[in-house]
């Protein structure tokens, strides 16, 4: 491959003809020409510029798409707005939102069998920054015998 003026390194030269010489220095080029007749030198100091480099195609990392939270919670099965309430509570509470984040509550939220929007919704409604299967089963345990006791004691209330 034929080297162009931006190969050349710094003092190297190149001849364009018999009487034409190329010299890379700091900043740019020398042209120097020699008149063979007159033997006179003549010397130009071209600033270095690249406009006409030729680049070689870039190759562009790809970028994995970033990741977003609430879109990943959306895509569960949560409604935008308990998405959106929950980023506020997990926010207060300085929780990060990432993907390793999202992952460990959605291995959680398909531990309850339940659907996601109703784990998200409790999540909110109890300020959790988090979530885990075990509080979701303890809060609907506590729930139903709460709501068990009231039942009973309004039977024992009406047969006395």
């Amino acid at each position: 491959m034929e080297k162009t003026i931006y190969d050349l390194e710094l003092h190297e030269s190149l001849k364009i003809n018999d009487e034409m010489r190329l010299i890379r220095v700091p900043g740019g080029w020398i042209y120097q020409t020699v008149h063979p007749d007159t033997m006179l030198c003549e010397s130009v100091l071209v600033p270095f510029n690249n406009e006409f480099q030729k680049k070689e195609p870039v190759q562009k990392e790809i970028e994995e798409p970033k990741f977003n939270f609430k879109t990943a919670l959306v895509e569960l099965g949560v409604e935008k707005q308990i998405a959106s309430d929950w980023l506020k509570v997990r926010a207060k509470k300085k929780s990060a939102n990432t993907e390793t984040a999202f992952k460990a509550i959605k291995k959680q939220i398909l531990l309850t069998t339940h659907p996601a929007n109703d784990c998200i919704k409790k999540a909110v409604e109890k300020s959790w920054s988090g979530f885990e299967a075990e509080w979701f089963f303890n809060e609907n345990k506590n729930t139903t015998s709460t709501s068990s006791k009231n039942v009973n004691d309004k039977w024992k209330k009406s047969d006395t």
